[in-house]
């Protein structure tokens, strides 16, 4: 009863038994629910890598420099490197 629920719920869990063979069939009888949570665990964490680094790409696409520069701090770098050339 559990197995045929995890299967008509979770589109990922029908496929990895219809793609990975005999190995996923006997994962999946042996604990299903396990076997779901762990899928949405892992699409979960999944969501969140992908809004991580949707924001660190806006970030570096936005001309922000990296951490632990102060602001202002490139513009005094700049500065100094001038006054050096001089």
């Amino acid at each position: 009863m559990a197995v045929a629920y995890v299967l008509r719920i979770s589109k990922q869990v029908l496929k990895s038994v219809m793609t990975m063979g005999d190995g996923w069939i006997r994962r999946i009888a042996n604990n299903p629910m396990g076997e779901l949570n762990q899928k949405i665990d892992n699409q979960r964490c999944n969501l969140k890598k992908g809004r991580d680094f949707a924001l660190a790409a806006e970030h570096r696409a936005s001309g922000s420099k990296g951490k632990g520069k102060a602001e202002g701090q490139d513009e005094e770098e700049e500065e100094e490197e001038e006054e050096e050339e001089l």
